[in-house]
């Protein structure tokens, strides 16, 4: 076994899963709506829609999370939930009807996949195996595919992380980092727990200038009390149910289980103190994980940066599952701590052969589709909460090794 077979099989298990399970539909058809393609009539963008509506209302001076109509339609349907900065962020496409507009932030996403590729092909020597097998991983991803038909901004917080880990680990100057850290955490507030990650690593210049620079762009983009606003919609949004099978957090399958008579206790009250009992456990186990002094270099901080993706769309009720784009960063993580273990040149025994097996096993769940028919409370298990915490199993499991060996130095 090498590392150039691993990511051979994980190609072969994506196809392999694709054909049995996904019968029928063409690698594009795979979210939770049909018959999007690129030039097809305006039948997603969904997402894109309230986004271009929001900068439409920054341009007209209207408030971005209350409802207002334009010729009895409806302008800005008060479901904008992203910071001001994204609707500055696309002021520029409304110089475009709404579906050249999609089409163009289609592009777009296009665009920012060649730079992530780009970006994260550095850090391996043989960057096309890698680039062949995680546009392998992104051609048959589902969350991608589904973010795609939404016109979803989640691939600009994955491209917005890559940055920060390429910033982290090749450059001393913590401004970078810091302002990298502050746009994509006022665009979208989960990505705000990597400066929890600075804190626990004592990265002091990072955690001030990263306060500094949200406290600068937040000044800049005020307007008309925006950001009071945005806080009382926010915590009102944050109590709304997602329940549905495209939603993996941590409250949502619990609510889905209800759903099936199968806890029957459950009541609102219960679940927030599920949730918030599981959120402080999830925080508590990454301190814990994250707090040993470990050598600062690639492969360590690619598995310290994965350990957080789980722990950062699980905790949300908002996690819908094209926030999954950004395990595309910790598959990269996985890929990378392959190339260095085969590279060790050590015999494989059984448990190593079980772990590889249960990390393409984990791959392959995450990016299928949730089409399986399955019966009665079994159909739970499509959604995306099981692989990842299989994924947060399979980090953490790597990442204990790679202190083991920073502790032997």
């Amino acid at each position: 076994m090498n590392f150039r077979n691993f990511s051979y099989l994980i190609i072969i298990s994506l196809i392999v899963s694709n054909i049995i399970f996904v019968k029928g539909t063409n690698f594009i058809d795979k979210s939770c709506q049909s018959d999007w393609y690129f030039f097809s009539p305006f039948t997603g963008g969904t997402d894109f829609v309230v986004n271009h509506q929001a900068a439409h209302c920054l341009l007209s001076g209207l408030d971005l999370y209350s409802v207002y109509t334009d010729k009895g339609e409806n302008f800005n349907s008060g479901q904008f939930p992203y910071g001001p900065v994204t609707a500055y962020m696309f002021l520029p496409f409304t110089l475009f009807d709404k579906v050249t507009a999609y089409h163009l932030w289609v592009i777009c996403i296009f665009l920012m996949e060649i730079a992530a590729f780009y970006l994260l092909a550095r850090n391996f020597p043989d960057k096309l195996l890698f680039v062949v097998t995680l546009a392998a991983v992104t051609y048959f991803s589902y969350p991608f595919q589904f973010m795609l038909e939404r016109g979803n901004i989640d691939h600009l917080i994955y491209l917005g992380i890559i940055l920060i880990f390429t910033l982290y680990t090749r450059q001393k100057n913590a401004l970078p980092v810091a302002l990298a850290l502050s746009i994509i955490t006022l665009i979208k507030l989960y990505p705000g727990i990597f400066l929890l990650y600075f804190i626990i690593k004592r990265e002091w210049k990072i955690v001030a200038w990263t306060l500094l620079c949200s406290v600068v762009i937040v000044l800049i983009t005020s307007f008309n009390g925006v950001y009071p606003s945005f806080v009382k919609f926010i915590v009102l949004y944050s109590k709304e149910p997602f329940v549905w099978i495209s939603n993996h957090s941590i409250e949502n399958i619990f609510s889905l289980v209800k759903n099936y008579n199968m806890l029957p206790w459950m009541n609102r009250a219960a679940l927030d103190m599920i949730k918030v009992s599981a959120g402080a456990g999830l925080v508590a186990y990454m301190f814990w994980a994250l707090s040993p002094r470990r050598r600062k270099d690639t492969g360590t901080v690619f598995l310290e940066f994965s350990l957080i993706l789980p722990i950062m769309t699980l905790i949300p009720s908002t996690s819908h599952d094209y926030n999954l784009i950004i395990f595309n960063f910790a598959t990269a993580a996985i890929l990378f701590y392959y190339q260095q273990f085969f590279s060790r040149a050590t015999p494989m025994n059984k448990k190593d052969y079980l772990f590889m097996g249960i990390t393409i096993f984990a791959v392959t769940y995450l990016y299928l589709p949730p089409v399986l028919k399955l019966p009665g409370a079994f159909a739970a298990l499509r959604n995306k909460i099981f692989p990842v915490l299989l994924y947060l199993f399979i980090i953490s499991r790597m990442l204990y090794g790679v202190k083991a060996e920073a502790t032997n130095d």
